[in-house]
């Protein structure tokens, strides 16, 4: 989902007695919104129950729930046409997005896991259906589905092969826009997160 975060009748009708879908322009509750976490101390999670950021939360999961929605339908297509037999399928995002956590709001201004952590789905021929514990990279996904579809990878891609057996690798994080956390880079491995400030 990606801001201003449309959500559909149907993801309305379903998820309305869970989440607020009260209509309201998006610039009003962006203006809201900031105002609201400016008020917060940075670096604090904001606390639930906080009306503007709530409702910017069920909008985005609103939203979350419509891509969802969209994927299985184009799978179902995809399934119909009898092109999943053949096909390598990924679902992944580039990016997260804080919804007012640690003070912040969108994405690419931190390294907090609600704007660095991303799905990361992969189906293929032959490929049997595991869950990874380790963190992958989105820099490892071109020799992934290279390596899947038989071909030899770039020479110049940094990222490691993760359709078979791997070996736990670290895994960086950076943000990509000024802002209060601009200048921090993370490194995730073996199940801990070191967060440095970048030179």
């Amino acid at each position: 989902a990606h801001d201003p975060y449309a959500v559909s009748e149907s993801a309305r009708a379903r998820l309305g007695d869970r989440y607020s879908f009260d209509h309201v322009e998006w610039d009003d509750l962006l203006r809201d919104v900031f105002r609201d976490v400016n008020r917060g101390a940075r670096g604090a999670a904001m606390a639930p129950g906080i009306e503007s950021i709530e409702r910017l939360r069920s909008l985005y999961r609103g939203g979350s729930s419509d891509t969802g929605d969209g994927f299985g339908r184009v799978l179902g297509l995809l399934e119909d046409v009898g092109l999943t037999q053949h096909a390598i399928l990924v679902f992944t995002s580039d990016h997260g997005e804080a919804l007012g956590e640690n003070g912040v709001v969108g994405h690419g201004t931190a390294v907090w896991d609600t704007e660095a952590l991303v799905p990361l789905l992969v189906a293929a021929p032959g490929l049997d259906p595991i869950a990874v514990a380790d963190p992958v990279s989105l820099i490892d996904l071109p020799p992934t589905l290279a390596a899947l579809a038989g071909i030899e990878p770039y020479p110049g891609w940094t990222g490691r092969d993760c359709s078979g057996a791997f070996s736990p690798a670290p895994v960086f994080t950076f943000s990509g826009r000024p802002a209060p956390h601009a200048r921090e880079v993370a490194i995730v491995f073996g199940g801990r997160k070191l967060i440095l400030e970048a030179e």
